[in-house]
């Protein structure tokens, strides 16, 4: 979480400051200038608080404030003992406490601490009113169905296209190219159309795409960017469960029959993907892979491993998140975060798997899958410490397949499959997983 502070004397600044860093571990910035305080918050991405002491530009702040619709938390130090004045001044900004200087030491913190959740929820979406979409998908949806937004900060979105433009490669060119911005943003609102519109696109992808097309996996990524944070915005809603049923289709279309085992670990597929997209589609990939090397090459395995990969992770709202893998990482990280982040990761394969559940039409197996994704065959994973005999035989293939990819995007270029292998031993050594390892133990099945 990220805390601006604001005060012009500079002695009760520093006091401010130092309460907050010996109390929490928050990143705290502390301006002394109310013009520096005003370029702060138009650069910083994510400003989740604002602690602010009575100075004559305080009110100047507040209705800055206002003028450009945040809605960022503010705790008010010493405030303006004129109560019809301040209620004025303070009509419509979201202000959560109020104390005095002398007070800071002991009500400051608490003032925090009873709103920590709040605080955390916003934190998580800092994007709230809007819902961001690839510059690419752009293209897919022209003319626009709604007004797009640039993001030039955690409180400031500028439209830049209206409802009705048309989007060309040239504005493509000059966003993702030029000005190297990844996404624009559309109005909750207006997502719906949006969604529509994407979705009759990508179904005519679908249909007439050719099998075994590996460069449908980019715009696969994409979907997949755009379902995740429309699932985080509005919820895991009938269109976007639809977007992902489109997404799974492409997936089967790009994959093929017999997925290459080798073709993940070559380095170029999905280079330009963010880290979630990326570490879900080459899971997908090489779940299947490995499916099809065990003669389980069917198109509804290969759909429950793709459903699986895309959602396992669906409920996390930063991508950092995904990083722990195991209990142990999960202890080990504890310190590092809020209660409200540690819960968020303990709980999400038990959140991910009701989503799975959401799809009425898929095999219930699924659900397993998704519930066990974090389990190892030693017993060192989590939520139930499940050990090879207990994990289901498709869960089994998707951790393998997990693991796999973590410890290839962990290594890079250094990554040795025999070296992989070493360290598994016995944990490997029995029911399913003794038959994956073996598909890869064999020299003449890795080189295929």
């Amino acid at each position: 979480m990220e805390i601006l502070v604001f005060h012009s004397d500079t002695a009760k600044l520093n006091i401010v400051t130092l309460c907050l860093e010996s109390q929490f571990n928050f990143e705290v910035r502390a301006i002394s200038n109310f013009g520096d305080a005003i370029q702060y918050l138009l650069e910083q991405k994510n400003v989740d608080l604002i602690v602010a002491g009575e100075t004559e530009q305080l009110p100047i702040l507040l209705k800055y404030l206002l003028s450009v619709g945040a809605t960022i938390p503010v705790i008010l130090i010493d405030p303006s003992t004129d109560k019809k004045k301040s209620n004025t001044e303070l009509s419509g900004v979201n202000v959560i406490g109020q104390l005095k200087d002398a007070d800071v030491p002991n009500v400051l913190p608490a003032i925090i601490r009873s709103n920590y959740e709040t605080l955390m929820a916003k934190s998580s979406k800092a994007e709230q009113p809007f819902c961001r979409i690839n510059v690419e998908m752009l293209c897919d949806v022209t003319p626009l169905t709604g007004d797009v937004y640039v993001r030039l900060s955690s409180i400031k979105f500028v439209k830049i296209f209206g409802a009705g433009t048309v989007f060309t490669q040239k504005d493509l060119s000059r966003f993702w190219g030029v000005n190297k911005v990844d996404y624009l943003y559309v109005m909750k609102a207006s997502a719906p159309e949006f969604i529509n519109r994407l979705q009759n696109r990508l179904t005519g992808i679908a249909e007439s795409a050719i099998e075994g097309d590996e460069s449908l996996l980019s715009t696969v990524a994409q979907v997949h960017e755009i379902v995740q944070d429309l699932t985080l915005k509005v919820g895991f809603t009938e269109p976007v469960m639809e977007l992902a049923r489109t997404q799974v289709k492409l997936t089967l279309k790009a994959l093929g029959k017999f997925p290459r085992l080798s073709r993940i670990f070559e380095g170029s597929l999905l280079q330009n993907a963010n880290y979630t997209s990326r570490h879900s589609l080459m899971i997908a990939h090489l779940a299947c892979a490995i499916a099809s090397k065990m003669d389980w090459h069917s198109d509804s395995t290969f759909q429950k491993l793709i459903i699986a990969a895309f959602l396992h992770d669906i409920t996390l709202a930063k991508p950092e998140y995904a990083m722990v893998q195991t209990r142990a990482d999960l202890k080990n990280a504890k310190a590092t975060l809020s209660p409200a982040e540690y819960k968020a990761i303990e709980t999400h394969p038990f959140e991910a798997s009701q989503i799975v559940d959401k799809l009425l039409e898929i095999p219930g197996d699924i659900y397993l899958v998704v519930l066990q994704h974090h389990e190892r065959p030693d017993g060192s994973g989590f939520p139930h410490s499940l050990r090879a005999g207990a994990i289901a035989p498709l869960a089994a293939i998707f951790i393998t397949a997990h693991e796999l990819v973590d410890a290839y995007i962990e290594q890079g270029d250094a990554f040795d499959m025999a070296k992989f292998w070493e360290t598994r031993g016995d944990s490997y050594s029995t029911g399913t997983f003794k038959k994956i390892a073996k598909c890869f133990r064999d020299a003449g099945k890795v080189a295929a």
